[in-house]
């Protein structure tokens, strides 16, 4: 029924796509996803991502972000948990704490709250 190479095509799509949350676009409630996941619009709620989180400079989120890494670039009210690298970006604004494994900030993000570095097991997302 499929040839190979239709095969061999979605899994190559498969593995670059992404979830996203276009500007303007507003969700009330918690998100989840298994995927990588851009958001440029707002979420009003948890955001819990099993992959990578990128925030574009657009994006707000008033809840927790718990993800694998990060890329920050919008603002963030409340605590954001990441298992490998946060990447906090320059027009950043974050209000929460950060827990992380590795961080790299750039001149000019704000934040304000406690930063935790878990070297060895990552965070221990609280639920």
């Amino acid at each position: 029924m499929f040839s190979n190479k239709n095969k061999e095509r979605a899994a190559r799509t498969a593995a670059v796509s992404h979830n996203s949350l276009v500007r303007d676009a507003i969700v009330k409630g918690n998100v989840q996803s298994v995927i990588d996941i851009r958001v440029d619009g707002r979420i009003e709620g948890d955001l819990r991502c099993k992959a990578k989180v990128v925030l574009g400079q657009t994006a707000v989120i008033k809840g927790n972000i718990h993800c694998q890494n990060a890329i920050i670039e919008g603002k963030v009210l409340g605590n954001v948990y990441c298992q490998q690298l946060l990447d906090v970006r320059k027009s950043a604004k974050i209000q929460g704490d950060l827990e992380t494994t590795k961080l790299a900030v750039e001149d000019g993000a704000q934040m304000n709250g406690a930063c935790k570095m878990n070297l060895q097991h990552g965070p221990q997302s609280k639920k």
